[in-house]
């Protein structure tokens, strides 16, 4: 019996399934629609889908009130879509900087001295074990990467099945400053 009950325990304890998501190292500031959009791109490193995948991102930063005080402040960054139903290649995570998001016309300079902090959640249920698995990154303000874009990283194989480089999630190439 004391066998058995050491068995199941172990097994619950090192069985537990985990996302297996790759993300990009860094946070890209690259054109998107009429203006520019942070973004930053991952891919799921499992053989299985996650299904009903959900995306929450939040930024911390130091922000001078009127008294002089420094406080951080966290804000919800809004998503040009926070929620897929299958996550079984790459996904690029797009917040619009238009003048509704707390970061607009802030500079690369602006962010560096508010300290900031990007956080990323992701939450989503794994289709062989039908149980919720969670990954999360941070991102700080020496890892965005400004006025880039990110390489292609979906290749087919010799059957035409897409496959993601998932070495690759990260890759960018810098844009010219018109």
């Amino acid at each position: 019996l004391a066998f058995a009950l050491m068995t199941g325990l172990l097994y619950g304890r090192f069985s537990r399934p985990s996302a297996k998501i790759v993300f990009s190292e860094n946070l890209l500031v690259a054109p998107y629609k009429d203006g520019n959009g942070l973004m930053f791109r991952m891919g799921n490193a499992s053989k299985s889908e996650l299904i009903e995948t959900e995306v929450q991102v939040l930024m911390a930063f130091n922000q001078r009130e009127e008294d002089g005080t420094v406080n951080r402040k966290f804000y919800p960054l809004s998503l040009e879509i926070n929620k897929i139903s299958f996550f079984s290649l790459s996904w690029t995570i797009v917040h619009a900087l238009s003048d509704q998001s707390p970061i607009f016309n802030f500079t690369a300079q602006d962010i560096l001295d508010a300290n900031a902090e990007i956080m990323v959640l992701v939450k989503g249920t794994d289709e062989t074990s039908q149980q919720v698995v969670h990954a999360r990154r941070s991102y700080s303000g020496e890892e965005i990467v400004w006025n880039a874009k990110f390489s292609p990283v979906i290749e087919r194989t010799s059957r035409g099945v897409p496959k993601v480089l998932t070495r690759r999630i990260g890759t960018h190439e810098l844009l010219e400053i018109e």
